[in-house]
């Protein structure tokens, strides 16, 4: 009687190495469906990032050599909006460190036109208080 109980139980791994393996085992055939189904369900490489990206760098250093004046403050902020928002929409063609020095640079920019924005208001008011401005 009791041959037959001790030859239905599991056989249980004896050593560290069998218990290892078989524990690797477990791992690598729970994690094999998930890595096919995310390869299956991946989009296709079709190669076009580089050439979509040897035009953004070509676009890139055509707004690069626009000849601006160096007093035209406006004409040169222009320049640097238009090559840091060509930066801010080609992720796949900068690095992440310089499109967030491209964001910054944006977000600069407009916070300086924006302070710009309000002392050219203020000044239009002292001019229309005093009697001075133009259309008050």
């Amino acid at each position: 009687m009791t041959d037959t109980a001790e030859a239905s139980e599991p056989a249980r791994p004896d050593s560290p190495t069998t218990r290892v393996l078989l524990i690797l085992s477990i791992v690598i055939a729970a994690g094999l469906p998930s890595f096919a189904i995310g390869r299956i369900t991946a989009p296709a490489s079709s190669g076009g990032t580089a050439a979509h990206c040897v035009d953004v760098k070509k676009s890139e250093h055509e707004l690069k050599d626009v000849k601006v004046s160096a007093n035209d403050t406006a004409a040169i902020q222009q320049v640097v909006r238009n090559v840091m928002n060509l930066v801010i929409q080609n992720p796949d063609c900068y690095s992440p460190a310089l499109r967030a020095q491209a964001q910054t640079t944006l977000d600069q920019l407009t916070q300086n036109a924006n302070a710009a924005a309000v002392a050219n208001a203020a000044e239009s008011i002292r001019e229309c208080a005093d009697g001075v401005g133009f259309g008050c």
